[in-house]
């Protein structure tokens, strides 16, 4: 209330405009947030898809069969991740995705 919006060039001389802050990244989102911005951002089409994604990343990714079946039962069964969980970390890496690119998957999910 009281506000009007103005573009950048009619501000008075010396004024400044401050940008927004950015999004905190969510420290949790729900299983089904992450899939559906995992698709939004075009990861893959659908969720079988995504499925399929995952499996074969982390196959040809993580060496190590027990640390591969563990990341795969947490990905189909987890009712919610932990943006510093490992299972993140070793799924993004699996997909050669970056912390960046991660962090904006969290704060899209959360808008789910």
């Amino acid at each position: 209330e009281g506000y009007t919006a103005v573009p950048r060039s009619q501000l008075p001389e010396g004024w400044e405009m401050e940008s927004p802050p950015a999004p905190a990244v969510p420290a949790e989102v729900g299983a089904g947030q992450i899939r559906a911005a995992m698709i939004a951002s075009g990861i893959a089409a659908d969720v079988d898809a995504l499925d399929a994604q995952i499996v074969a990343a982390l196959a040809a990714n993580v060496p190590d069969a027990t640390q591969r079946a563990v990341a795969l039962a947490l990905w189909r069964h987890a009712t919610a991740f932990r943006r510093d969980h490992a299972t993140i970390a070793l799924v993004s890496a699996a997909l050669g995705k970056t912390s960046a690119e991660i962090d904006a998957l969290f704060i899209l999910a959360a808008s789910f």
